[in-house]
């Protein structure tokens, strides 16, 4: 076993011995009961088999939460037993979710020793993810369950990849490498998502297993196969960081790889560039739509974590380093706070990780002492790395952002520890900058925060004066002591009431200055040693507290108030921001008064006696609270001498004697009243630590608590409870005291306080109070007086109750009593009594955990006579004051639990993490800081500050003694109790009483008791077994048992069954079903009361984890369920009715369907249920038709086996009702048959009965009209929205938000049973989303054909064939057109048109259906051509799923589908080009699907021929005139070329060689016939130019004015039109829709002339221009490979010919974006040739080209090496030498206009460098300005470039920090820059 933890070992002693002693010697026996369980039970069946194991669930997590270790033979035999369980229960969601988390805990808490311990088969994982993922079982299961189950078992198989037998990484990848290899199927998502969850790259770290280099080179090429998917890239990219995490041994050579991924990594932050405002991609890839439900999206996660072991990997550590560099060159400016946007969230997430990794990776290799490659990080790219980090978060610390803005000062904190030169001067400096200008609202409270959680390697490392940076200095006598000193008095303005951020940034800032230093006590520590700091601290103490109280005066206002209502509760108040937990005001109160010197101390105490007692704030209650509770903790004496003594003087002033043994009369002002229950609160919170001292005013303390319980002001009186309770609670309690020797122990060389590991160390644990006899003997005094007492006096009140109010005030004032003992008590008061069952017997040992908050108080038996006596009290009071049921609740509350924590509970999270807490993160000392400690024995390891670690010290206790409280109920022969015998007979009749209570009619009674409920059911889980057929019986509406005892209930041996038989009364027809109710006045009351009921019932039941349990583990529960649900339908109220939808939905949500709904038999209560649903569902049964589609869409849930008998009268009632008159009904029945028969037709599942059924009703005469009937009244709404059509968002509201609850649920119900069958998987189709086309229709007609072909071809010939006879006459309304389209849809994916006859030599589809099916397409009218797309498409995908079952006509079939369509499309050509349109629609849909499917190397070969003539057709198609023709021309090029350019040619045969030759022929054509228009284009454009004037001297004039183009004579000929148009659209679909880049080489021919067609004068043209712009947008965001980006230099570098600037200007836009997306990719002779290229169109002729020159040439000194920076730099600055010698310009004179533009050129790259660095000051910078500045002489557009460029920079930098600006020029340049440019703007 481990070493020793902290969460054990600082325990209070006598615990701290039983967790190191008798808590393994418990676990153990938890485990070996378990497995013995387990192997007696296991050959039993389901669910006898795992009824046992599952009783010890709970106890186990109980484990599982505690922070320590255990054996690890135990936990190794309990993770095998478990994996055995899960393994084999792949069909029981509740076994698999229940059994796997401790596997998946223990794999990732005892990694090192599971190695070579254990195996765990993928294979049988895998299994479970497919069986249970598969789309074709049609079982529901509710949404929580299957997110729980992915989540479990995405987390399980994380942790078990370790542990996968030897060559698992190779038959892994084998087996989902076909599936990733074909991109354009849908199954490559789903496949990389499980080989990403699979692959076992641990496996690299042995060496000979894989050939994972070979491996790696195919996966970058897949990972760059698909561009635009976010799910892809986050796959490959996890799936990278994976790899680089362990590869220790070099086999990926990622020198060779760094330029390609790098560009994927930039890729993935979708940042605006260059002239674009933001992230402009207008084009995304979907996963399918499993791949989006099994699998989780990362982000940009991965990137970090790749980065880091790259660095740490690769031997030439330089080239990941100055990738890296480049990197963040580029993203710098987009974490400035001007330049945030919806990218800012990638930003900050990329920023956190970098540094969590980097830091891990440095600790990983401090802690093993590594220095060897592949296992560190040298120091000289570690402190290239700092720089890099720190860039990015200076930039990100004034983010809008509150996350980029913390996570970059966390970054700055982190990065201090171990570069403190570097970072912590700059952040000081801030911090000063900051105090010193007040110009942002963020600024001060951000740079106090910085400096708050940087105070400790301030202190530990000191801050240098001997700075390097300009613009960055201290005084040189300035030292970290100083400097911290001098903030503390700084900051003290900072405690503002109304600035609460800036407010919470200094008290966290002095807990972090106290949480290092020893005392601040200036003579004891120069005494000892310790850190000294240079602080009056007697002048800051006075200064703080006065401020303090200050802020508390100012806060009394209801809008610093997070609570402003005013509930009688134990608390009056809810607190203000200062207890908000990230505040810290708690740990700076402890602190102040622990650091502070005693008499400073005795006097701040003193200063809050004084303003408590002499104000009365109500609204900061419990601030001034923590001040008296960290007073009573630190200093109890003063406390009771300077506090409590006065206040209860004070309190006994002002309330009256008790006298008489009466409630007090006194009326109180409501000035008195206030002041009292402040002085109450104040008394009750200094109990908190102050112990035994109080026995000093014990009598004093006693009359007060009497005379404020006495009162009959509520408020008073309820502030006595409170104070009784914490009186009790201060003198039975075990609790960590503040001990200020323990603060003063373990101080570092330094003189700093060391902090706290998870490990002891040198540390000694902490002190703990423990009552002494005096204290426990006024507690029990206490307790005799005001429990028994109170308990007594209530007997007496119920025997011989007064008249009028006095009874009520008696009863409150002993409810208070009562109350008051039991909530100082809690758990501590003696329980009610265990059964001696549950530890008896030889073999009976205790199996909770260890623990306790106090010590036991209290007579046996004290509980029971509680119990009864507020039994009694319950039925005596009934409908009283609400206000007295609220405290019985609260009572009853604290009978049934035992503490806060709640007992354990196997829902209960485990904390799987190694995260600290969010709030510990502010002050947690990582582990690479242990050099700094300068302590040889220390490990490195994270540390945390003293005070914090006994804060979490404690929560950790009180958790572990709950647990332990409730662990008394529990033994190895009794692991759970759930035989109602072992309940207390006390506990069963309150907890009766609480079931009561939580129907109550009053609404804060019910919800006060709703909660309790749960615990109760968590303590006792057989009370569910009584209980919730209870709470059912309410909902039902039913009447509920006189006595509802839990010994009245289990006595009665046919309650259950009479509960389930009263309500399966309901499943028949009732009174409500025929008659509409109406009511009077008294029914109306009567109603209401049920109402309340109902509510109540469902709250618990939706609330209550254990209810829905219980509900799904035994048939019976499930039937009274269902049957509850049903007579919901009673409700006649709006609320009582929604409150049931509300129930209805948790049941669908929560959900799992029984295993022998699945497997075994059907249990005969199902059985009953199924067919109550059955008649209930049918027509006309229910007058309230919501509930007839809610019997209909249960039956749907629960759904047999389709080969049980019940399955069969389901069929039968689904084909009864698909002609009902209510459309939704009609919905659900085509779901049901659809589900019910869809597996007979594509799972091989036989039942005879079922065709047989099924041909019965088909062979009906009227069947094939009242099928087309049906399809027809499908869409009676179609077309009422037209606005809704393609509208993607109101689609998913019109699903998921409007209409009722049963509406939204009936549109929704083919989720139920085909979640995971969801079709098309990787799109919308806009004819399903505007409702033209509904799937569920096809699919039956679908299912019904390929059951029963024949017949169902016959009787729907008729019908059908009338059908289109009325579309061919354009008399047919849209309804029947959708009709129509689905009918066909159905035939043709059933297959059934090529099943041959026995009868004859024809098959349907020769017979009849090819000229039907011709017809219909042909007859469509245009405006639905969408809709029968689809049917064909969908047509297509049956087929396709036939040919996978080995079908053998299938493939024919498809031939003949996709032959159809080409001949018609054929005969098109010539005629209209609607009917052209049509059918490039319906083949382009039948083509997309048959790539989904099939690779080209798996396309059956009768197909192939096909696409050659497809690709054969496509140049004449190329040459149509008509514009509407040509965007559906050019996608269905786009569909195929796409295909088929990317599929691997290796391996294909020669027929399928051809057509991809074919296709690259096609894509040539486009591209000649393109080159063809644009040389048109320009002829006509240089015509029409050739009028103008255009020798106009652009630089005299200052800027060109541009002269107006004139119209093209002649325009262009339609044909020039459908050249340039046609490779335009082809463009934008290319972009749009291929995910693969085998258009890539086509796309880049086109970019040329878009280019040139930027710009076209004639407004004839803009049409086409405006393809053109659109085109040329998208392809902005080309990734374009590495073999192809020289030709993409070489495109943009030749632009310098063309004659129209906007086509120069154009180029020059597409550099800025393609150089920010493929610098990396860029040799050093591409580089060179792009920038001469941009330095060259700096001196363009025309001006507008000049300044986007400027702009691209900003943007390429980002990503520009250093030497080539300089270069270039040292360029213009010689060429402004040149000009402007001595700095001065030459006397004015007419200066030559070549001179004028070269001097115009040089300012433009003056220019380019100013903007590249708009909110820093590099070192050369000031020299260049000044340089500049004459430039401001010379006339436009000289003149104006530079005076806007320095105008700007002035702006931009004065924002940012006027002193750092001011401090980078001396005097002479700083006047020569404020001379020049015009003044700074406010805005940004």
């Amino acid at each position: 076993m481990r070493g020793p933890r902290i969460w054990t070992e600082w325990l209070p002693e006598p615990v701290a011995k039983q967790t190191r002693e008798d808590e393994p010697l418990r676990f153990r026996s938890v485990v070996r009961q378990f497995c013995d369980d387990w192997n007696a039970n296991k050959d039993q069946a389901w669910p006898k088999c795992y009824e046992r194991v599952l009783e010890w669930f709970p106890i186990i997590y109980e484990y599982l939460s505690l922070k320590r270790d255990f054996p690890f033979e135990d936990v190794e035999l309990l993770v095998k037993t478990c994996l055995e369980i899960g393994l084999g229960a792949k069909d029981d969601f509740e076994i698999l979710l229940r059994f796997f988390d401790p596997v998946t805990f223990f794999l990732k808490k005892y990694r090192k020793e599971f190695i070579g311990k254990i195996e765990i088969s993928w294979k049988q994982l895998y299994d479970v993810c497919a069986y249970v993922s598969n789309g074709k079982r049609f079982t529901y299961q509710g949404e929580d369950v299957l997110t729980a189950f992915r989540e479990t078992m995405m987390c399980l198989i994380y942790r078990s990849t370790p542990f996968f037998p030897k060559g698992s990484a190779a038959e892994i990848w084998k087996t989902f490498r076909p599936q990733i290899l074909h991109t354009q199927g849908n199954e490559c998502f789903e496949a990389l998502g499980y080989l990403t969850t699979f692959l076992p790259t641990s496996a690299l770290e042995r060496k000979g297993e894989g050939e994972w280099g070979v491996w790696f080179e195919e996966w970058l090429d897949l990972f760059e196969g698909m561009t635009s998917c976010d799910f892809w890239d986050a796959c490959w990219l996890d799936l990278f960081a994976s790899v680089a995490k362990h590869d220790h041994h070099g086999q990926i050579n990622w020198t060779k790889y760094m330029d390609r991924l790098f560009v994927g990594f930039l890729t993935r932050f979708h940042v605006p560039v260059g002239t674009a405002t933001s992230d402009m991609r207008q084009f995304s890839t979907y996963p399918s739509h499993r791949a989006s439900l099994l699998f989780k999206n990362s982000g940009t996660g991965s990137i970090p974590k790749c980065i880091i072991y790259m660095l740490r990997n690769e031997k030439n550590e330089e080239s990941c380093i100055q990738h890296l560099e480049m990197l963040i060159a580029l993203l710098e400016q987009y974490y400035h706070p001007s330049n945030g946007g919806k990218w800012t969230r990638s930003l900050w997430q990329f920023l956190r990780l970098l540094l969590k990794n980097f830091m891990q990776q440095l600790s990983k290799q401090g802690r093993h002492n590594e220095t060897s490659p592949g296992m560190s990080i040298s120091p000289a790219v570690q402190e290239r790395c700092f720089a890099c980090f720190l860039k990015i978060s200076l930039r990100g610390q004034y983010s809008k952002d509150d996350t980029l803005r913390l996570t970059a000062c966390q970054s700055m904190c982190d990065l201090s520890y171990v570069a403190p030169k570097l970072v912590l001067p700059l952040v000081y400096k801030r911090f000063q900058d900051a105090l010193e200008s007040m110009t942002a609202t963020l600024t001060l409270p951000t740079s106090i925060h910085a400096l708050g959680i940087c105070v400790r390697p301030l202190l530990l490392s000191g801050l240098s004066a001997d700075l390097t940076s300009p613009g960055y200095w201290l005084d040189g006598e300035e030292v970290a002591g100083q400097a911290i000193a001098r903030a503390m008095m700084d900051v003290l303005p900072g405690l503002d009431a109304n600035d609460t951020t800036k407010t919470g940034a200094v008290l966290r800032f002095y807990c972090a200055v106290m949480y290092s230093i020893p005392s601040l006590d200036t003579e004891i520590a120069e005494k000892n040693g310790w850190y000294v700091l240079p602080l009056d601290v007697e002048l800051w103490c006075e200064e703080l507290l006065s401020r303090l109280f200050v802020l508390m005066e100012n806060l009394d206002a209801p809008a610093h108030r997070t609570d402003q209502s005013h509930r009688t509760e134990k608390t009056s108040s809810k607190g203000t921001f200062l207890m908000h937990d990230h505040v810290f005001f708690d740990s700076f109160t402890d602190l102040l008064l622990v650091k502070l010197p005693v008499s400073l101390r005795v006097r701040a105490i003193k200063r809050m006696a004084d303003f408590m007692l002499t104000s009365a704030v109500p609204c900061v209650v419990q601030e001034c609270g923590q001040l008296c509770s960290s007073a009573g903790e630190v200093d109890p004496e003063s406390t009771m001498q300077y506090i409590v003594h006065p206040l209860l003087e004070k309190v006994l002033e002002e309330l009256p004697a008790v006298q008489g043994g009466q409630p007090s009369t006194t009326h109180f002002s409501h000035a008195l009243e206030t002041m009292l229950v402040w002085n109450l609160g104040l008394l009750s919170t200094c109990m908190g630590g102050v112990g035994e001292h109080v026995l000093k005013h014990e009598k004093m303390a006693v009359e007060v608590v009497d005379r404020a319980l006495a009162c009959t002001c509520r408020e008073v009186q309820v502030s006595g409870m409170v104070l009784l309770s914490a009186l009790l609670a201060c003198l039975i309690g075990v609790y960590p005291e503040l001990n200020q020797e323990q603060f003063k122990k373990n101080i570092l060389e330094s003189g700093l306080h060391q902090w706290v590991a998870k490990e002891p160390e040198t540390w000694e644990p902490p002190m703990w109070h423990h009552p002494s006899a005096k204290e426990l003997s006024l507690a029990d005094t206490l307790i005799t007086k005001y429990l028994e007492g109170g308990l007594a006096e209530l007997d007496a009140l119920m025997e011989d109750p007064p008249e009028g109010d006095d009874f009520k005030e008696k009863l409150m004032w002993n409810l208070c009593k009562i109350d008051g003992v039991l909530g100082g008590c809690k758990e501590c008061l003696v329980d009610f009594e265990v059964p001696e069952k549950i530890h008896s017997g030889e073999n009976s040992k205790p199996v909770g955990t260890v623990g306790h908050v106090g010590i036991t108080v209290g007579k046996p038996g004290l509980r029971e006579r509680a119990a009864d006596t507020i039994v009694r009290l319950c039925s005596f009071v009934q409908d009283q004051d609400p206000t007295v049921l609220e405290f019985v609740v609260e009572i009853i509350e604290e009978l049934v639990s035992l503490g806060e924590s709640g007992p354990p509970d196997e829902y209960s999270d485990i904390n799987t993490s190694d995260e600290p807490d969010v709030l510990d993160v502010f002050f947690t000392e990582p582990a690479v800081a242990t050099p700094l400690l300068k302590k040889a024995d220390l490990k490195w390891q994270k540390r945390g500050p003293y005070h914090r670690v006994l804060c979490n010290l404690w929560e950790e206790y009180l958790n572990r003694s709950g647990d332990s409280a409730y662990g008394r109920w529990h033994s190895t022969t009794v692991p759970m109790i759930e035989d109602v015998n072992l309940v207390p007979e006390a506990f069963g009749r309150l907890f009766g009483e609480l079931i009561r209570l939580s129907m109550h009619r009053y609404e804060g009674v019910r919800h006060a008791a709703e909660p309790v409920v749960e615990q109760g059911f968590i303590r006792f889980p057989c009370l569910t077994r009584y209980y919730v057929p209870v709470l059912l019986t309410s909902v039902a509406r039913s009447p509920l048992p006189e006595d509802l005892s839990l010994s009245a209930l289990s006595s009665n041996p046919n309650f259950l069954k009479e509960v389930l038989d009263r309500l399966g009364d309901f499943m028949k027809q009732i009174e409500v079903d025929t008659i509409m109710p109406t009511g009077n006045d008294v029914e109306m009351g009567v109603e209401a009361e049920q109402d309340a009921a109902v509510d109540g019932a469902v709250c618990v039941m939706c609330t209550s984890q254990h209810s829905f349990k219980a509900t799904f583990k035994e048939p019976e529960r499930l039937a009274a369920m269902v049957y509850a649900l049903m007579a919901s339908r009673q409700n006649t109220s709006v609320t009582s009715q929604g409150i049931t939808s509300y129930f209805i939905w948790k049941f669908l949500v929560r959900f799992h369907s029984p295993i022998h709904l699945k497997t075994g038999p059907l249990d005969g209560f199902m059985a009953d249920v199924c067919k109550g649903l059955l008649f209930l569902g049918r027509e006309g049964v229910i007058m309230n038709w919501k509930y007839t589609l809610l019997a209909n869409i249960l039956t749907l849930a629960m759904l047999p086996r389709r080969d049980h008998p019940l399955a069969l009268s389901i069929l039968s009632h689904f084909l009864e009702v698909m002609d009902s008159k209510l459309p939704a009904l009609r919905k659900v029945s085509t779901v049901g048959l659809y589900s019910i028969l869809r597996p007979l037709q594509i799972a091989d599942v036989e039942n005879s009965e079922m065709v047989d059924l099924v041909r019965s009703h088909v062979n009906q005469p009227a069947f094939g009209a009242t099928l087309v009937h049906i399809l027809v009244n499908g869409h009676i709404s179609l077309g009422e929205e037209d606005d809704n059509k393609g509208k993607m968002a109101k689609y998913l509201k019109h699903l998921m938000v409007d209409g009722s609850f049963e509406e939204r649920l009936v549109r929704n119900v083919h989720v139920l049973v085909d979640r995971l069958g969801k079709w098309p998987e990787s799109d919308n189709p806009e004819a399903m989303l505007d409702g033209s086309f509904d799937l569920p229709n096809a699919r039956v007609v679908e299912a019904v054909a390929a059951i029963v072909p024949f017949e169902f071809l016959s009787s729907i010939r008729e019908p059908a064939e009338k059908l289109l006879e009325v579309m061919q006459s354009h008399s047919s309304e849209q309804a029947d057109q959708s009709a129509l389209a689905e009918l066909l849809s159905g035939i043709i994916a059933s297959g059934a048109p090529w099943v041959q006859p026995k009868n004859s030599s024809k098959t349907p589809w020769e017979d009849w259906i090819k000229e039907f099916t011709k017809a219909v397409l042909g007859s469509a009218p245009l405006e639905l051509s969408g809709a029968f797309a689809l049917s064909m498409r969908s047509g297509v995908r049956g087929l396709l799923d036939l040919n996978e079952q080995g079908k053998g006509y299938a493939a024919e079939a498809l031939g003949s589908v996709v032959d159809l369509i080409l001949s018609a499309m054929d005969a098109s050509v010539a005629g209209q080009s609607s009917s052209l349109i049509k059918h490039l629609t319906y083949l382009n849909a039948s083509m997309k699907e048959l790539i989904k499917v099939y690779s080209l190397e798996g396309m059956p070969p009768n197909l192939i021929p096909l696409w050659s003539r497809l690709l054969d057709d496509i140049p004449g198609l190329m040459s149509n005139e008509l514009q509407s023709v040509r965007e559906h021309v050019a996608g269905l090029m786009v569909l195929v070329c796409g295909y088929l350019l990317s599929q691997q040619q290796a391996g294909l045969s020669q027929d399928k060689l051809k057509v991809v030759t074919k296709a690259q022929e096609v894509c040539d054509l486009l591209v000649a016939r393109f080159e063809e228009g644009i040389q048109s284009v320009r002829m006509m454009v240089n015509q029409a130019d050739s009028s103008t004037d255009a020798n106009t001297d652009t630089m005299q004039e200052g800027s060109e004015k541009g002269s107006q183009e004139a119209g093209v004579e002649n325009g262009l000929t339609v044909a020039v039109d459908a050249k340039v148009g046609m490779a335009a659209q082809f463009a934008i679909l290319g972009m749009r829709e291929v995910q693969s880049p085998s258009l890539e080489r086509t796309l880049i021919r086109l970019l040329p002339g878009l280019f040139q067609i930027q710009e076209l004068g004639d407004p004839s043209l803009k049409p086409l221009q405006m393809e053109a712009a659109t085109a040329f947008v998208l392809l902005k965001y080309l990734c374009v490979s590495v073999d192809r980006v020289g030709d993409v230099v070489d495109i943009i570098t030749a632009s310098h010919r063309y004659e129209q600037w906007h086509a120069r200007a154009a180029a020059l836009v597409f550099q800025q974006v393609f150089w920010f997306r493929h610098c990396f990719l860029l040799s050093q002779a591409h580089s060179k040739q792009m920038l001469e290229y941009v330095m060259g169109r700096l001196g363009d002729k025309k001006l507008e080209v000049q300044m986007v020159a400027s702009t691209t040439l900003s943007g390429m000194l980002k990503g520009m090496a250093s030497d080539q920076e300089e270069k270039v730099r040292s360029h213009f600055m010689s060429q402004l030498a040149k000009f402007y010698p001595n700095g001065r310009r030459p006397r004015r004179k007419k200066q030559d206009p070549q001179v004028l533009l070269e001097k115009h050129t040089c300012i433009l790259g003056i220019r380019a460098f100013i903007t590249c660095h708009p909110y820093d000051i590099p070192e050369w910078m000031p020299e260049m300005l000044t340089a500049a500045v004459p430039a401001a002489g010379e006339p436009a557009p000289i003149k104006t470039t530079i005076t806007k460029t320095l105008g700007d920079f002035r702006r931009t930098h004065e924002n940012e920090s006027h002193q750092e600006l001011r401090a980078a020029f001396d005097e002479d340049q700083w006047e020569a820059l404020q001379g020049v440019g015009s003044q700074a703007s406010y805005f940004t």
